[in-house]
């Protein structure tokens, strides 16, 4: 087992630095010594994509750098032997992470969410991927170093506790580099601060990139179906938050106006950067199928000699809890749609009474039933409207064949006939109007939180994200959804009836693949509209009916008045 280990680890290096010294595009030389070239690497057809006229980012290559003879023995050797050694790992356990990182880059190999599970295993956020890689663009060109780790090989933390992993390097411009990891074992974020000082005689100007990718736990956790949200890279440039579909990003894409945040996102999960000052520049680079880098540069930093630099950048590794997101300013990378405005003060509410009650399934029904309340003054108009419009058909139909050959005149009686007995055509449809937004944003809500992501409900339910999987939810959705339009006050047309009828049978198919939390919602919500449409449509169907009435029995004795008068 180990000697295979050991042979994995060594393809694996030499097909991944194969790859990075054919593949993947240099930064462009130097022109003199202590400048940087701003020149962009010869391009390939179609590799770029401007969204910008900043300079363009340039992908780097991952290969270790040469290190100048300097006056730090320990770096030097420790460097050196690098070259000879199995690369070193450090493993990092949390409460909810576990870490792996590589000592010859000093970066983020491996992420395991410990507190989220598929197939009763952890999933692996990504893995055999280089987040948080620096790369120091100078006269030398592109670097990528190896750095040395005076610690242990595994570090455990508990809920309490927090942890700094320090990594050293040096350059062979004489650039000493250190990067200081700050892990808190009850938080989804790391913090890295990046301290650059120049030990050489000359100014020296260089540029930071910091890389998150190619590896992301993607299309494996929401599958290929079409609720899976959306999956690629992801950023918030100039107040909008920007997403590619990984699968359609065929050339990398550069931004550069006011970047806060950038990184690879799924349907429940986020790796992301923020970006610690406004002169940074973001990429996107594809890099096969399933797989994109997201690559982040400062503008170029002039160091005196002597001169140091300190730069802090803050990564989030998890869940998409809109609670947590927000407190770490990364809010918009939950998508609540066009209706946002109302899909978060919905997911908060849900949360809250989730709070107290311990199930999302019965927490779901609870807000139903609330939004359902708030509505019933608006549901009580439509019904009443179309309950109007049901009693005066006789009278409309009645007008149609008396004018059926001159339209203008039965439009003009019919819209009389309308205002006499204060029928508004449009008031059955005017109150649901105002609903949609609401549902629109709550459906969202139950479609994207990750909160419902393995919740149970009751019995067969153990998953509110998933399908239900015996369709059980679906068809009584069907079945409630099927009374309710034929307790509905229809407007007497034949043809509207067929196709209101046909409707449940449509929306079963078409919910038994929803995530069962939508189904849960929409089936309460018939059933809540049922039991409004029992209890008061009789009384009101009465009391319009006597009215009708009335009307229609002043209308005879007008027209039998001037009848007698002539």
């Amino acid at each position: 087992m180990r000697f295979r280990l050991i042979l994995f680890i060594i393809l694996s290096a030499a097909i991944m630095l194969a790859y990075q010294y054919y593949f993947m595009p240099k930064l462009p030389p130097v022109k003199k010594k202590g400048e940087i070239s701003q020149a962009l690497p010869a391009q390939k057809k179609g590799a770029i994509v401007e969204e910008s006229k900043e300079t363009e980012i340039p992908k780097p290559p991952i290969l270790p750098s040469k290190i100048k003879e300097v006056d730090r023995e320990k770096i030097e050797q420790k460097i050196k032997s690098l070259a000879a050694e199995q690369d070193r790992k450090i493993e990092v356990d949390t409460e909810l992470l576990k870490f792996v990182f590589s000592e010859k880059g000093a970066y983020i190999e491996k992420i395991f969410l410990k507190k989220f599970k598929k197939d009763d295993e952890p999933i692996t956020l990504f893995e055999d991927s280089y987040y948080g890689a620096l790369f120091l663009a100078s006269e030398n060109g592109s670097n990528a170093l190896p750095f040395i780790f005076e610690g242990p090989s595994k570090i455990s933390l508990g809920k309490s506790e927090s942890r700094e992993l320090i990594f050293k390097s040096v350059t062979e411009d004489g650039i000493e580099v250190e990067k200081r990891f700050k892990i808190d074992g009850s938080h989804y974020t790391v913090e890295m601060l990046l301290g650059l000082r120049n030990d050489s005689e000359s100014q020296i100007n260089i540029s930071e990139q910091i890389l998150l990718g190619p590896h992301f736990f993607l299309l494996g956790e929401e599958g290929n179906n079409r609720y899976r949200g959306h999956v690629g890279p992801v950023i918030e440039s100039q107040g909008k938050v920007i997403r590619e579909k990984i699968e359609k990003l065929k050339e990398a894409k550069v931004f550069s106006n006011n970047i806060r945040w950038t990184g690879l996102e799924s349907k429940y999960f986020l790796a992301s950067i923020k970006l610690p000052e406004k002169n940074f520049s973001a990429g996107f680079f594809p890099e096969g199928k399933d797989k994109v880098t997201v690559s982040i540069q400062s503008v170029i930093k002039n160091l005196k000699p002597l001169e140091s630099i300190k730069t802090k950048y803050s990564f989030y590794f998890g869940p998409k809890y809109y609670s947590l997101l927000e407190k770490n300013e990364l809010g918009n990378a939950v998508d609540f749609g066009w209706f946002g405005f109302l899909g978060k003060p919905l997911l908060i509410a849900l949360n809250w009474i989730y709070s107290y009650i311990g199930n999302y399934g019965l927490s779901i029904i609870i807000i139903t039933i609330i939004l359902k309340i708030i509505f019933i003054p608006l549901t009580q108009k439509s019904f009443t409207s179309m309950q109007k419009m049901k009693e005066i058909q006789p009278q409309i139909k009645a007008i149609r064949d008396k004018y059926k050959k001159d339209p203008k005149k039965m439009n003009e009686e019919t819209m009389a006939l309308y205002k006499e007995y204060g029928v508004n055509p449009m008031g059955g449809c005017l109150p649901m109007i105002f609903q949609i937004p609401v549902f629109i944003a709550f459906y969202n809500v139950l479609l994207n939180s990750v909160e419902l992501r393995g919740a149970p409900f009751i019995w067969w339910i153990t998953d509110l994200s998933q399908k239900d999987p015996y369709y059980i939810t679906p068809i009584l959705m069907g079945i409630t959804m099927l009374i309710q339009q034929r307790m509905t006050p229809s407007a007497g047309d034949p043809r509207q009836a067929q196709i209101m009828m046909i409707m449940p049978v449509v929306f079963t198919f078409m919910f038994m693949s929803f995530p069962v939390g939508l189904v849960i919602y929409w089936t309460v919500n018939n059933i809540l509209t049922i039991g409004q449409q029992y209890f008061l449509m009789p009384k009101q169907s009465d009391s319009q009916e006597e009215e009708v009435e009335g009307k229609s029995k002043k209308k005879k004795k007008r027209r039998k008045g001037r009848e007698n008068k002539k």
